[in-house]
C-alpha cells in the first residue's frame, strides 16, 4: 500500500479527527503545543498528573543563551503516557 491510501485501497478506518492535535507559534520564543488540553484531560475525569519546568533548567537552552520560557506536560495517572506537551521557549516549535 503506498502512503495515503489507507482509506482509498486498505479499508483502514483512520479519520483526520484521529490525529493529535498539535500547534506552533513562531514567536520570542517559540511555542508548540501537541496533545488534547489540560483541561479537556481533567473535563473527560482523566486521573492525570502534570509537571512545569522553567527553561533555565534545560542545559540546551542554557548553553544557547535562550533560557526564557518553560515546559509543561500532563501525563495519564496510571500509564504515564504523555496525553499533552506544552514547550514555550528555545525549540518549542
Amino acid at each position: 500500500m503506498m502512503p495515503g491510501q489507507a482509506n482509498l485501497t486498505g479499508g483502514d478506518p483512520r479519520r483526520v479527527s484521529d490525529r493529535i492535535p498539535t500547534y506552533a507559534l513562531y514567536i520570542d520564543p517559540p511555542l508548540g503545543r501537541a496533545g488534547t488540553s489540560k483541561a479537556e484531560v481533567y473535563k473527560r475525569g482523566r486521573p492525570a498528573l502534570a509537571a512545569k519546568r522553567p527553561m533555565i533548567k534545560a542545559g540546551r537552552a542554557v548553553e544557547k543563551g535562550e533560557s526564557q520560557g518553560f515546559m509543561k506536560i500532563v501525563a495519564g495517572r496510571q500509564t504515564h503516557g504523555i496525553l499533552r506537551a506544552a514547550v514555550l521557549g528555545s525549540g518549542g516549535d
